[in-house]
């Protein structure tokens, strides 16, 4: 029960802290540019998730990163082999992309230890659509300590092209 007070507190602010941001972004984003959007971070449980993407050539280029900003390990449970997922969706919230479809990802449980400053990274690549809004979604697919541990929310980028 403590977990998922927790966990709704720390969404809560999540959500409070993106909507700021998501607002800012949309204040300060030049007009006429390529790609607007540098990219989000969330820090919780000793633990840095950042997602960036960035618009080169005719790509969406998405990268994630969790790093252990605490000064003892940590350890990271997985259900199966996949550590990460990335969403690309329309103006409508309509998913356009995920980067999991058609893979098959090993199922078993799977531990990692991150040593503090040490940093798990993934990037992926998606032809950019035409002009309009987009959003991109990363999930960071570990829990922290075992499986009934805390999982971070999704980090959420939104995107301007054209």
């Amino acid at each position: 029960m403590e977990h998922k007070a927790l966990l709704l507190a720390i969404t809560a602010v999540f959500l409070a802290v993106s909507s700021a941001w998501l607002s800012w972004c949309a204040l300060n984003s030049p007009s006429g540019q390529e790609a607007t959007m540098e990219g989000v971070s969330w820090e919780s449980y000793g633990l840095r998730f950042e997602l960036s993407v960035d618009l080169e050539e005719k790509e969406l280029v998405v990268r994630m990163a969790v790093e252990n900003v605490a000064s003892e390990p940590i350890t990271l449970a997985f259900r199966t082999s996949q550590v990460w997922d990335v969403e690309i969706r329309d103006s409508g919230g309509r998913v356009l992309w995920r980067w999991s479809a058609g893979k098959a990802f090993l199922q078993v449980v799977q531990y990692r230890k991150l040593a503090p400053g040490e940093e798990m990274a993934f990037q992926t690549e998606w032809e950019a659509p035409g002009p309009g809004h987009y959003t991109v979604v990363g999930y960071f697919l570990g829990h922290l300590g075992d499986l009934s541990g805390p999982r971070p929310p999704p980090l959420t980028c939104h995107v301007k092209i054209g």
